[in-house]
């Protein structure tokens, strides 16, 4: 029998056999091999579904011929299974679905790429408590909407937005814990919780989204031995690696807080790094979230499976980022980098942050080196139910998912990622010392610039509050010939302007127009 299947497309082949196993989800290896055209050859593990249902999911990268054969040395029943995949072209639809939604790095460029290598722009939204039901899949509190979760994909699809960070946390007595803890240390396996997390992968792949899966925070290594933590992986990888996914690891990998000194949380985190690079069979870029900047002290950069650095910017509130030297400094560290997780909108109860301060931290980071961005909000991050849900407000004043949902600064990320996919974004690189202003004021934040040669393509970010008629020149690093084209980028609309910018003084130096207003403001040039 041949199966029909689409290039970049998840695929399934069911098996039936009684478990043999007390423990059968940890205990029995299912894999299959499968050799395609040009002897291309993927060996893929397979996983326990409950009852006497086992799976193994595939992704194939090309279209033609596949064959498969298994292998299951405790189970014979499974042993031996052959079979035929036609792989058809891939859909047209969704960018995953026609470039492949298996990340790869392009060191060469700092950035990621489609499974094609289509350059891929990151744009994250931090859902940490899914899948779980707190992000109800059939269901809501609010009466307009019957589905919360897909509610939520709906408005971030349409937003442009291309990655959710999830944790698969619940809380517990109002602390963060794994949803499926039961799981790790009792061979009653539960395999709803995992039959529905499905769902959740599934529709967030049809909406265009790739869930960057984190499996819980560090403190959550404390109760679980690194055994029973890569025999979780092992797991999870089997399920969802042939989704459109990629792999944090664990959320703040690298803590340790004054007056303690056990690292072994952190040690545990990277040798599941080691170990979920050496038995992903796509090879996938993959990183790991790490503690705030100041904290961090970048264990995971030198590590092999490392493939691009995510940097945590912290939360210090609205009109603060890190020093520009951070993300430079990941930059060249011969990794791609981009900001993970800063500044969510409205968090802090005091001085919560603005949209303002979101679009700060946001074209900051980029400017410096980031190939995208993470955002996140206060009461989205983890979603409270309504006003009376208290959970987490120490970090902000309490604001419903619904509320959380309609901030602002989302769409204005949305516009943001337009304006760089209006350039070849990836070849732009960081330009820290090409802005000139004079006189410097050292209370104003300055603007930064971004951009590439043959032919030239920049853009440079004016923050808030940078006075519309300071003079500022653009600096080019070599000599560039002919007159300049520019426009205006309103960060708030995503409208754009055009202006003429003349030719470079010397070739090098270009004079740059008043801004419309003393607002934020991108310019772009070409």
């Amino acid at each position: 029998m041949t199966l029909p299947a689409r290039q970049y497309e998840r695929g399934e082949l069911e098996f039936r056999a009684s478990p043999g196993s007390a423990n059968p989800w940890a205990e029995v290896e299912l894999r299959a091999v499968f050799t395609g055209p040009d002897h291309q050859r993927l060996t893929l593990a397979g996983f326990y579904d409950g009852t006497d249902r086992w799976a193994i999911r595939f992704c194939l990268p090309v279209s033609g011929e596949w064959k498969y054969r298994t292998e299951c040395r405790r189970l014979p029943e499974l042993d031996g299974r052959e079979g035929r995949i036609d792989v058809g072209e891939p859909l047209t639809g969704t960018s995953l679905a026609r470039h492949g939604g298996i990340l790869k790095a392009d060191p060469a460029h700092h950035c990621l790429t489609y499974t094609d290598g289509t350059p891929f722009f990151w744009l994250g939204d931090t859902w940490w408590f899914c899948p779980s039901d707190h992000l109800p899949l059939e269901s809501s509190n609010r009466p307009d909407i019957p589905s919360m979760y897909r509610h939520m994909l709906e408005v971030r699809q349409q937003q442009g937005f291309t990655v959710l960070h999830m944790a698969f946390l619940r809380t517990i007595r109002g602390t963060e814990a794994l949803a499926f803890a039961n799981t790790l240390k009792s061979p009653d396996f539960d395999v709803s919780y995992w039959q529905t997390a499905d769902r959740y992968i599934a529709l967030a792949n049809e909406a265009g989204l790739i869930p960057a899966i984190a499996v819980g925070w560090s403190v959550n290594f404390d109760n679980h031995s690194l055994e029973e933590l890569r025999q979780v992986w092992q797991y999870v990888m089997a399920r969802y690696g042939s989704f459109n996914v990629t792999w944090l690891i664990c959320g703040e990998y690298n803590v340790v807080k004054e007056g303690e000194s056990s690292a072994a949380p952190m040690e545990k985190a990277l040798a599941l790094g080691r170990y979920i690079k050496d038995i992903d069979p796509y090879r996938r870029a993959m990183t790991v979230h790490p503690w705030f900047y100041v904290g961090d002290k970048h264990q995971a950069w030198t590590e092999a499976w490392c493939d691009f650095i995510m940097i945590q910017g912290g939360h210090w509130g609205d009109g603060n980022t890190p020093p520009a030297s951070v993300y430079l400094e990941a930059y060249h560290s011969g990794k791609p980098c981009l900001e993970g997780e800063t500044n969510y909108e409205a968090i802090h109860a005091g001085h919560p942050v603005t949209p303002a301060g979101v679009r700060l931290v946001a074209y900051h980071s980029i400017q410096h080196g980031g190939f995208g961005f993470t955002y996140g909000s206060h009461g989205l991050w983890y979603p409270n139910v309504d006003e009376a849900d208290t959970t987490f407000s120490e970090w902000g004043k309490t604001r419903p998912w619904w509320v959380a949902l309609k901030d602002s600064g989302a769409d204005q990320m949305g516009h943001m990622r337009k304006l760089y996919e209006s350039l070849p974004w990836w070849t732009l690189q960081p330009w820290p010392d090409a802005i000139s202003v004079a006189p410097q004021e050292p209370a104003v934040r300055l603007p930064c610039a971004k951009g590439s040669l043959l032919p030239v393509n920049a853009v440079v970010y004016f923050p808030p509050g940078f006075p519309p008629d300071e003079p500022v020149r653009l600096r080019f690093p070599k000599p560039v010939s002919g007159a300049c084209e520019g426009a205006w980028f309103d960060p708030r609309t995503g409208q754009t302007t055009t202006v003429s910018l003349g030719s470079p003084e010397s070739g090098t130096d270009l004079l740059l127009p008043s801004r419309p207003s003393n607002e934020d403001w991108a310019l772009t040039i070409q």
